[in-house]
């Protein structure tokens, strides 16, 4: 049983790096397969927090990026989904520096909409 749990996180912790190794390319389709990749993680069912939290903090860090350069709305509400997960998770775990992370993430969603207040 303890193999095959770590065999998984493993296998999570290797294909988060990948993902992490392609967003930090700078063509599109490496991208993209980035943001897949990190969307199939975030979406799994797994016990692994400090994962969970890397694979969604690069995959919001992706997604401002198209935001920007796309002007997109309704990455917005993808982004939105996306740190609601991450609040629960910071708050779950006490984590205040996730927390911070995150809120520094929705006042970059919010300049990026011109939402100063939210800012």
């Amino acid at each position: 049983m303890r193999d095959q749990y770590d065999r998984k996180y493993i296998d999570v912790v290797y294909r988060v790096d990948n993902a992490i190794l392609l967003k930090n390319n700078p063509r599109t389709l490496y991208r993209g397969r980035a943001e897949e990749i990190l969307k199939q993680v975030v979406e799994e069912e797994f016990d692994y927090y400090d994962i969970a939290i890397i694979a969604l903090l690069n995959l919001c860090d992706l997604l401002i990026f198209d935001l920007r350069n796309t002007e997109m709305l309704e990455i917005i509400d993808e982004l939105n989904s996306y740190i609601s997960k991450l609040i629960n998770i910071a708050e779950k775990n006490h984590s205040f520096l996730i927390l911070a992370e995150t809120y520094l993430l929705q006042a970059r969603v919010a300049l990026l909409t011109l939402d100063l207040r939210g800012a």
